[in-house]
């Protein structure tokens, strides 16, 4: 089995790799908990995929700034960044991973409120829903190869 690596900025500071199999976004399970594992070096990523019995695909991955959605949750007045559909996707994704994802809403529920002229309505409804989003994938992700 082959997983890829996907790219995040979580915050401007914490930045790594999560990985993803056919399934989904990689999860584990600790203390009754799922959490999703981010990996600072491909080296390390490619190491715990190994571990799994995976290998690590040589293709490149993807990227997505959560810092710049985060900004975009706490600047009321600002756009969205010009990827955020795409990111907030990946936002779901990782908390369904975790088993978070069941009561936070969809983002397709609110991409109209992403778009370039949404209704101040719209985009703060969008705003209210990736904060909760972007709220849940911070307790769940966890640095496997930092110090703590």
């Amino acid at each position: 089995m082959t997983w890829t690596k996907v790219w995040i900025d979580v915050d401007g500071e914490h930045c790594g790799y999560v990985l993803e199999s056919d399934d989904g976004i990689v999860s584990f399970e600790s203390d009754g908990r799922r959490l999703v594992p981010v990996f600072s070096t491909l080296e390390n990523a490619a190491l715990y995929a190994h571990e799994q019995g995976a290998t690590l695909s040589a293709a490149p991955g993807g990227f997505h700034d959560l810092a710049a959605l985060a900004a975009f949750v706490e600047d009321a007045r600002g756009d969205p960044p010009p990827h955020a559909f795409d990111d907030w996707i990946l936002l779901d994704e990782v908390a369904f991973a975790a088993e978070r994802g069941e009561k936070l809403a969809s983002p397709h529920d609110h991409e109209a409120g992403l778009r370039v002229g949404a209704s101040s309505a719209a985009r703060a409804a969008a705003r209210e829903a990736v904060a909760a989003a972007l709220g849940v994938v911070r307790s769940v992700l966890v640095f496997l190869d930092r110090p703590r």
